[in-house]
């Protein structure tokens, strides 16, 4: 099911992160998550458990795409050499709301909203949260 969200203050994200080719995403992930699981980053401070997969699109490169892989930080955390950070930016996202975050489900939930040009997404930033009791989100930037 699809909703309408919004993030009303950026959010600061601090993790490991990849650029890959748009036809290079499911290697790239399956690989930052494998990462993840023995990663310092994995051990910062946070205010959650749960894990932001983020993806970012910049219009100077079209068919690559950054992911980072991380929790919220405070916006005062000292950076740190291990990290990298990104920002969540204030926005509107389509939420889709998921019992099961497994590859799979992830995956086919993936297409319905790549094959939906009834959506009118802002191709910036699109993110899921991972919770640990395997539910999470898929948030697609909205335009406006």
């Amino acid at each position: 099911m699809k909703t309408i969200s919004t993030l009303h203050a950026p959010m600061r994200i601090m993790g490991i992160q990849a650029k890959c080719d748009l036809v290079d995403v499911h290697g790239t992930l399956a690989n930052l998550w494998t990462r993840w699981v023995d990663d310092k980053a994995a051990r910062l401070p946070s205010f959650t458990l749960t894990v932001y997969c983020v993806y970012q699109y910049h219009d100077a490169e079209p068919n690559k795409v950054l992911i980072t892989l991380g929790r919220i930080v405070a916006q005062d955390l000292p950076e740190v050499p291990f990290a990298r950070e990104t920002l969540l930016p204030a926005q509107d996202y389509y939420r889709y709301d998921l019992d099961d975050m497994q590859p799979e489900n992830r995956f086919s939930t993936w297409q319905l909203i790549e094959q939906n040009d009834e959506l009118e997404r802002s191709f910036t930033t699109d993110f899921e949260t991972h919770s640990v009791n395997g539910s999470g989100q898929i948030y697609v930037g909205k335009i406006g």
